[in-house]
């Protein structure tokens, strides 16, 4: 298997809105504009300071960034990439790589994206966010496992570095800070998400984990048994996290449905679904409790 030079991390700012009509009629007086003379070196600056991450890295450097136009149902954007390097200074240490995208249309809220798999690589962040916000989180490559500070990264530190990053780019290019910021992650990106929610929970208004590899080695040995590929349309657990956290509209028991037509309820932090009587695969067979299997 080639091995990756770097260790990578993603970073996106997508425009959103809230499923709640109440809501998308309330953001535009908040909204904030950049425009393409706004996406530039002089106003977002580089490099990011050391001092404004919470975890230790020795240097936050960022590429010239570029305006996109909108097409294809892609706002217009400014693009920015990033590079931290480790305070590891071995062979071994690998930086990481980030990328922001920041809308020219903003409500002024940011959700953080979990990565996947490995997390070798950054994905299309044009892609997902279906109602936007700051997807940011880290991506390892294949040889992590070969330093210290890079299992570290993968562990945890990568999803705090990439945040506090991207609030300073946040700031910059908007001269203002955001109002709402979220961390939404599956399988790899959900192990993340569970665990920003007990290291950084200060950090974010809403957290979002699905079908997270609690159990690491599962990635590895079972893949076929956790890789769930959820519909959409029937789980926008996205809006109602923005909702639960920004109109204050609890979810309840809502469930996510599974491509085979499994569920669970969606329950509230730091309660997890488990299991009472019924079918493994109905969500009325679970209860929400506190008493979660996940142990450290």
């Amino acid at each position: 298997m080639a091995r990756l030079a770097c260790v990578c991390a993603i970073v996106i700012i997508l425009p959103a809105r809230s499923s709640n009509p109440a809501a998308q009629s309330a953001h535009p007086t908040g909204t904030t504009i950049i425009r393409a003379a706004d996406c530039t070196v002089d106003r977002l600056g580089a490099p990011v300071p050391t001092s404004s991450i919470g975890e230790p890295v020795r240097s936050v450097t960022l590429s010239a960034p570029s305006w996109v136009e909108a097409a294809n149902d892609v706002t217009a954007h400014c693009r920015v990439t990033g590079s931290m390097a480790s305070i590891d200074t071995n062979s071994t240490a690998r930086p990481i790589n980030f990328s922001v995208m920041l809308p020219a249309t903003w409500p002024r809220r940011a959700a953080q994206l979990g990565g996947a798999g490995m997390n070798g690589f950054v994905p299309n962040l044009t892609g997902g966010g279906p109602r936007g916000g700051g997807p940011r989180g880290v991506n390892l490559s294949d040889d992590w496992a070969l330093n210290d500070d890079a299992i570290r990264n993968l562990g945890y530190l990568q999803m705090k570095k990439t945040r506090d990053a991207a609030m300073v780019i946040i700031e910059h290019a908007y001269r203002e800070r955001l109002r709402y910021n979220y961390y939404i992650g599956t399988s790899q990106g959900g192990r993340e998400a569970l665990a920003v929610a007990q290291r950084y929970p200060a950090d974010y208004d809403g957290i979002a984990a699905n079908v997270p590899i609690v159990r690491f080695s599962s990635l590895m040995l079972a893949p076929e048994l956790i890789r769930i590929q959820e519909k959409p349309q029937a789980n926008d657990q996205v809006g109602l996290l923005f909702d639960w956290v920004e109109n204050n509209v609890a979810p309840g028991m809502s469930v996510t449905v599974t491509a085979d037509d499994r569920s669970l309820p969606l329950c509230s932090y730091p309660s997890y679904p488990r299991y009472r009587s019924g079918p493994a695969g109905s969500a009325s067979s679970y209860l929400c409790s506190t008493a979660s299997p996940i142990t450290k």
